[in-house]
C-alpha cells in the first residue's frame, strides 16, 4: 500500500544519509555546491537524495529520463544490488537523446540492471544545440513537429515500459519549461498508481521550478521544510521537487 504523502516525508527524512564513499561497484558519490543565494555553498546530494527515495518505496520498476553519465542510474542500481535480496524483478530503464546522456561522452554502466533506449528531443527552447549535434541518435526529429516526436515517443516508450507501469520515474531531461512538461506527459501515461515522479534541479533551476509549480500541491513536496533544516544542521539540501 502506497504511503500517505506525510508517512513518504518522515520516512524519507530517517532513511537520508549522505554518502561520500564507494559502494562495491565504485560508484563515487560525487559532490555538487549549491549557488542559490538561500542555500549558498550547501552540497546538493542528487545521489544520496534519491537512494533515500528507494530506501522508502522499494521500486523494482524505475524509469530515468535524461542523464549525465548515467551517474545516477549507476548509483541506484548499485545500491540496489548491495541491499536487495533479490534483483531478479528490478529494471532500470534510461531515456536519453544521445550517448552518455547530458554532454555525450563516456558513460559506463556499472551494472546489468540497467536498459539504455533513445528517442527524439523536442524543439523547446533549449534547439539550437540539438539542431548542430551531430551526436543525437534520432536526427529525424528536425523533420518532424513537437505532436509527432511525442506520439513516436511514446509509443516506444509503451513498446518497452513494464506491464505494470514504473514504481519511480526520475526526470532529468530537458531543463526548459516545455521540455519538462514534455516529460511529464511521458511519465503520467508510464507511472503505475503507486507511483512517484520525481524533477531533479527543481532548486536552482526557474523552469522547471515553475512547471513544477503547475502541479497541484496536494501531489507535490518542494523540499523547502527539510532544507531549511537539513541546511543548518549538515549544510546539505535536496535538489528535487516530487509529484507523488
Amino acid at each position: 500500500m502506497k504511503l500517505s504523502l506525510n508517512e513518504f516525508k518522515q520516512n524519507f527524512e530517517s532513511n537520508f544519509i549522505y554518502y561520500d564513499k564507494e559502494f562495491s561497484c565504485k560508484i563515487i558519490f560525487m559532490k555538487a555546491v549549491s549557488k542559490d543565494a538561500k542555500y549558498l555553498g550547501a552540497i546538493i546530494s542528487t545521489a544520496s537524495s534519491l537512494i533515500a527515495v528507494v530506501k522508502t518505496i522499494l521500486p523494482n520498476k524505475i524509469l530515468e529520463i535524461g542523464s549525465w553519465k548515467y551517474y545516477t542510474a549507476n548509483a541506484i542500481a548499485c545500491f540496489i544490488e548491495d541491499t536487495y535480496e533479490n534483483t531478479d524483478e528490478v529494471v532500470i530503464d534510461t531515456f536519453d537523446i544521445k550517448k552518455g546522456g547530458y554532454n555525450g561522452g563516456t558513460a559506463t554502466l556499472k551494472s546489468k540492471l540497467i536498459k539504455q533506449h533513445y528517442w527524439m528531443p523536442h524543439k523547446t527552447g533549449y534547439d539550437a544545440w540539438k539542431f548542430n549535434d551531430n551526436d543525437i541518435i534520432h536526427k529525424e526529429f528536425k523533420e518532424l513537429s513537437n505532436k509527432e516526436i511525442f506520439e513516436k515517443n511514446l509509443t516506444y516508450l509503451n513498446s518497452i515500459k513494464p506491464k505494470s507501469g514504473y514504481d519511480l520515474i526520475f526526470i532529468d531531461g530537458d531543463h526548459s519549461f516545455d521540455g519538462v512538461k514534455f516529460d511529464f506527459e511521458y511519465s503520467k501515461n508510464v507511472l503505475n498508481k503507486d507511483g512517484i515522479i520525481i524533477f531533479d534541479d527543481r532548486e536552482g533551476h526557474k523552469n522547471i521550478d515553475d512547471f513544477f509549480k503547475t502541479l497541484p500541491k496536494s501531489n507535490t513536496w518542494d523540499f523547502t521544510d527539510l532544507n531549511d533544516r537539513h541546511f543548518k544542521t549538515l549544510n546539505i539540501i535536496h535538489n528535487f521537487g516530487i509529484y507523488y
